[in-house]
């Protein structure tokens, strides 16, 4: 009979919470959650990934797949060739048959996927020296700041951040990031259900290890020549509330997105490596505590 089938977008995210993969179409051999359309010739889906995730060596007998990627970034290697392949948003790409890969998978990245035929032909392989070597570097980080660059890409989103100033006995408490190699205030952006004071104070938990009290607005940074860039392809434009910050508790402790943090004292903080624009902001604080800045 004719017509049309409809899976609702409301349906499909609730249907991936706390889950991997969801099949849209085809014939599935175990039941799902979410209702599907019948399909006897290809599989269709989408996986999700909440975390880092590496999915094994393996090849494919027969089956070709078609990827689309909806958000995030993913890696593939080739062991018989060598190749790596990158993949951001809105990519699309084919996998032959008898083509042996593995992948890496960032964290928030979600990938449709299409499956020409429904047949489980998947075998896992072991992985050698190199291809274990290719697995265990994990996806380096990348992020690269550009300050007043004409070259930059053009930006493709906004995002709502905080940063905090936390002085204390006329120090001032820095991360050493990971993806840049810079040292910079601690914070972050925001989160759906925060206010921005919020996510000030839970950005600065999370970097630092510390609890702390927000004081004033230090300033606003909204520069449209400020740009980061990071490696699934997105390019964001500065927009950065810098708030004062007193330590209530905590002892010092980074997470993963930083290699270091510490209490820089006022008067070797400019000498750090640090971005153009961070240097912007760090001038104003020191303003803020009546110390100039070269």
């Amino acid at each position: 009979m004719a017509g049309f089938h409809i899976l609702s977008a409301e349906d499909i995210a609730c249907s991936l919470k706390g889950l991997r993969r969801q099949y849209l179409a085809g014939t599935l051999a175990r039941p799902q959650a979410l209702a599907y359309i019948d399909e006897p010739v290809l599989d269709i889906g989408i996986s999700a990934y909440d975390a880092y995730t590496v999915e094994p060596l393996h090849i494919h007998a027969c089956v070709r797949e078609f990827q689309y990627v909806l958000n995030g970034y993913t890696e593939y290697y080739v062991p018989t060739t060598g190749e790596v392949f990158v993949f951001r948003k809105g990519d699309f790409f084919a996998i032959d048959p008898e083509t042996p890969y593995v992948q890496k998978v960032k964290a928030g990245t979600q990938i449709i996927f299409v499956k020409n035929a429904i047949v489980d032909d998947k075998t896992v392989l072991e992985a050698d020296t190199v291809t274990q070597r290719w697995i265990d570097e994990g996806i380096l980080p990348f992020r690269r700041d550009h300050f007043y660059n004409s070259a930059a890409p053009k930006p493709n989103a906004i995002a709502p951040a905080a940063a905090v100033a936390v002085v204390e006995d006329g120090a001032l408490l820095l991360v050493h990031r990971v993806d840049n190699g810079f040292w910079s205030l601690p914070g972050g952006t925001m989160e759906f259900g925060e206010s921005i004071r919020e996510c000030a104070v839970r950005e600065v938990r999370e970097e630092t290890g510390c609890k702390i009290e927000l004081g004033d607005i230090i300033d606003v940074y909204s520069d449209p020549n400020v740009l980061v860039e990071y490696a699934d392809g997105e390019v964001r434009q500065e927009f950065t509330t810098v708030f004062e910050g007193k330590r209530i508790s905590g002892e010092l402790a980074c997470d993963d997105e930083s290699s270091e943090v510490a209490w820089v004292s006022f008067g070797e903080v400019l000498d750090l490596p640090v971005a153009e624009s961070q240097r912007v902001r760090l001038k104003d604080v020191m303003a803020r505590y009546g110390i100039e800045g070269s």
